[in-house]
């Protein structure tokens, strides 16, 4: 998605934009994102002289993983960007971009927006009891009776000598 200075410059100062944006590589750079519907995006551009504000929202649905039960579940995003570009290079700045003076492409900062509202450890509810590490069931569907043994066993041989040393004291 591309915003044009002259577009614009002959809008009155102000335009406002709305587009669909796929990105594939979303799913492939996060492994708990399974699919993401096509990226909704608005955007508002705003010029003053030799600067241009550009402020969007993006919306999309994503098909994440549950980090706990691995199953799959949906979720809306909606995400906000707002960014600076001049074409004067003694105004660039690091909050603003210095840009060519014909178009500029919205596409790295879109990706960037989804990227950063993916989230770090999706779970599908707050509730999640994930999967039984002994049998391996999911416990939201199949509870079960298994016995977790939560002894470290790095420590077996610490606990092993702690057994040891009470059989040898009651003798």
């Amino acid at each position: 998605m591309d915003v044009c200075w002259q577009d614009v410059r002959k809008s009155g100062g102000s335009l406002s934009l709305s587009g669909r944006l796929e990105l594939p590589q979303i799913p492939v750079e996060n492994s708990d994102v399974l699919d993401l519907t096509e990226v909704v995006v608005q955007v508002t551009a705003e010029t003053t002289g030799r600067q241009m504000r550009i402020q969007g929202t993006v919306t999309a649905q994503l098909t994440y993983r549950c980090s706990r039960c691995l199953e799959p579940f949906t979720e809306p995003l909606s995400a906000e960007f707002a960014e600076t570009v001049t074409t004067d290079p003694q105004q660039a700045q690091d909050e603003i971009w210095l840009v060519d003076a014909g178009c500029v492409s919205l596409d790295s900062w879109i990706e960037q927006t989804v990227n950063l509202s993916v989230e770090f450890c999706p779970l599908c509810r707050p509730d999640c009891q994930g999967l039984c590490p002994v049998c391996g069931n999911n416990r939201n569907t199949h509870p079960c009776d298994c016995v977790e043994d939560v002894a470290d066993p790095r420590l077996a041989a610490f606990h092993e000598w702690f057994d040891d040393s009470k059989n040898q004291g009651e003798r």
